[in-house]
Protein backbone atom coordinates (compact mmCIF):
# COMPACT_ATOMS: atom_id res chain seq x y z
CA UNK A 1 0.00 0.00 0.00
CA UNK A 2 1.40 3.37 -0.97
CA UNK A 3 1.99 6.15 1.52
CA UNK A 4 -0.65 8.34 -0.15
CA UNK A 5 -3.23 5.56 0.01
CA UNK A 6 -2.43 4.88 3.67
CA UNK A 7 -2.78 8.57 4.56
CA UNK A 8 -6.14 8.79 2.82
CA UNK A 9 -7.34 5.61 4.53
CA UNK A 10 -6.34 6.98 7.94
CA UNK A 11 -8.16 10.25 7.17
CA UNK A 12 -11.33 8.31 6.23
CA UNK A 13 -11.08 6.25 9.44
CA UNK A 14 -10.63 9.39 11.56
CA UNK A 15 -13.65 11.09 9.97
CA UNK A 16 -15.78 7.97 10.39
CA UNK A 17 -14.82 7.83 14.06
CA UNK A 18 -15.75 11.48 14.43
CA UNK A 19 -19.13 10.90 12.76
CA UNK A 20 -19.77 7.88 15.00
CA UNK A 21 -19.12 9.95 18.11
CA UNK A 22 -21.40 12.69 16.77
CA UNK A 23 -24.19 10.14 16.08
CA UNK A 24 -23.89 8.78 19.62
CA UNK A 25 -24.03 12.29 21.03
CA UNK A 26 -27.16 13.06 18.97
CA UNK A 27 -28.83 9.81 20.07
CA UNK A 28 -28.09 10.53 23.73
CA UNK A 29 -29.55 14.02 23.40
CA UNK A 30 -32.63 13.44 21.21
CA UNK A 31 -33.45 9.77 20.74
CA UNK A 32 -32.71 8.06 24.05
CA UNK A 33 -34.99 5.95 26.24
CA UNK A 34 -36.40 9.05 27.93
CA UNK A 35 -38.15 10.29 24.78
CA UNK A 36 -41.58 9.27 23.56
CA UNK A 37 -40.15 8.86 20.03
CA UNK A 38 -37.88 6.08 21.27
CA UNK A 39 -40.90 4.20 22.62
CA UNK A 40 -42.77 4.73 19.36
CA UNK A 41 -39.86 3.11 17.53
CA UNK A 42 -40.01 0.21 20.04
CA UNK A 43 -43.72 -0.20 19.24
CA UNK A 44 -42.91 -0.16 15.51
CA UNK A 45 -40.55 -3.04 16.19
CA UNK A 46 -42.69 -5.16 18.54
CA UNK A 47 -46.31 -4.70 17.41
CA UNK A 48 -45.81 -6.02 13.84
CA UNK A 49 -44.08 -9.12 15.23
CA UNK A 50 -46.97 -9.74 17.63
CA UNK A 51 -49.47 -9.28 14.77
CA UNK A 52 -47.42 -11.67 12.63
CA UNK A 53 -47.44 -14.29 15.36
CA UNK A 54 -51.20 -13.97 15.83
CA UNK A 55 -52.41 -13.66 12.22
CA UNK A 56 -49.88 -15.43 10.02
CA UNK A 57 -51.10 -18.56 8.28
CA UNK A 58 -48.98 -21.15 10.10
CA UNK A 59 -49.31 -23.65 7.23
CA UNK A 60 -47.47 -21.20 4.95
CA UNK A 61 -44.99 -19.97 7.56
CA UNK A 62 -41.86 -21.06 5.67
CA UNK A 63 -42.98 -19.44 2.43
CA UNK A 64 -44.08 -16.25 4.18
CA UNK A 65 -40.90 -16.18 6.25
CA UNK A 66 -38.70 -16.48 3.18
CA UNK A 67 -40.69 -13.72 1.46
CA UNK A 68 -40.30 -11.51 4.55
CA UNK A 69 -36.58 -12.26 4.74
CA UNK A 70 -36.17 -11.15 1.13
CA UNK A 71 -37.98 -7.90 1.81
CA UNK A 72 -35.91 -7.39 4.95
CA UNK A 73 -32.64 -7.81 3.08
CA UNK A 74 -33.57 -5.69 0.06
CA UNK A 75 -35.14 -2.96 2.17
CA UNK A 76 -32.11 -2.87 4.46
CA UNK A 77 -29.64 -2.55 1.58
CA UNK A 78 -31.71 0.11 -0.17
CA UNK A 79 -32.18 1.97 3.09
CA UNK A 80 -28.47 1.80 3.96
CA UNK A 81 -27.51 3.20 0.56
CA UNK A 82 -30.05 6.01 0.92
CA UNK A 83 -28.74 6.89 4.37
CA UNK A 84 -25.08 6.78 3.31
CA UNK A 85 -25.69 9.06 0.33
CA UNK A 86 -27.81 11.44 2.39
CA UNK A 87 -31.03 10.86 0.47
CA UNK A 88 -32.97 10.40 3.72
CA UNK A 89 -32.36 10.06 7.43
CA UNK A 90 -34.06 8.88 10.58
CA UNK A 91 -34.01 11.41 13.41
CA UNK A 92 -35.24 8.89 15.99
CA UNK A 93 -33.48 5.56 16.29
CA UNK A 94 -33.63 2.49 18.48
CA UNK A 95 -29.84 2.33 18.64
CA UNK A 96 -27.39 4.87 17.24
CA UNK A 97 -25.60 2.29 15.12
CA UNK A 98 -28.83 0.79 13.65
CA UNK A 99 -30.62 3.79 12.18
CA UNK A 100 -33.70 2.06 10.76
CA UNK A 101 -33.78 -1.25 12.59
CA UNK A 102 -37.51 -1.19 13.41
CA UNK A 103 -38.40 -0.54 9.78
CA UNK A 104 -35.85 -2.96 8.30
CA UNK A 105 -36.40 -5.85 10.67
CA UNK A 106 -40.08 -5.67 11.50
CA UNK A 107 -42.52 -3.11 10.11
CA UNK A 108 -41.87 -3.26 6.35
CA UNK A 109 -41.19 -7.02 6.04
CA UNK A 110 -44.26 -7.90 8.13
CA UNK A 111 -46.51 -5.60 6.09
CA UNK A 112 -45.29 -7.22 2.88
CA UNK A 113 -45.70 -10.69 4.40
CA UNK A 114 -49.35 -9.89 5.15
CA UNK A 115 -49.79 -8.55 1.61
CA UNK A 116 -48.28 -11.75 0.22
CA UNK A 117 -50.50 -13.88 2.44
CA UNK A 118 -53.56 -11.90 1.33
CA UNK A 119 -52.63 -12.39 -2.34
CA UNK A 120 -51.94 -16.11 -1.91
CA UNK A 121 -55.29 -16.68 -0.21
CA UNK A 122 -57.10 -14.92 -3.08
CA UNK A 123 -54.89 -16.40 -5.82
CA UNK A 124 -53.71 -12.97 -6.99
CA UNK A 125 -50.33 -11.84 -8.21
CA UNK A 126 -48.57 -10.15 -5.31
CA UNK A 127 -47.12 -7.47 -7.59
CA UNK A 128 -50.29 -6.44 -9.45
CA UNK A 129 -53.20 -8.01 -7.52
CA UNK A 130 -53.70 -5.24 -4.94
CA UNK A 131 -53.58 -2.56 -7.64
CA UNK A 132 -56.68 -3.90 -9.38
CA UNK A 133 -58.75 -4.85 -6.37
CA UNK A 134 -57.44 -3.42 -3.10
CA UNK A 135 -60.70 -4.09 -1.21
CA UNK A 136 -61.23 -7.69 -2.42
Amino acid sequence: MSEEQLDLLQEVRAKLTSVTHLQNEYWNAYSNMGTWQFWLVILMLILPLIALFLYMDKRKALLLGFFGLNYHVWFHYTNAIGIIYGLWEYPYELLPFLPSFALDASLVPVLFMFLYQWCMNREKNVYVGPLFCPAC
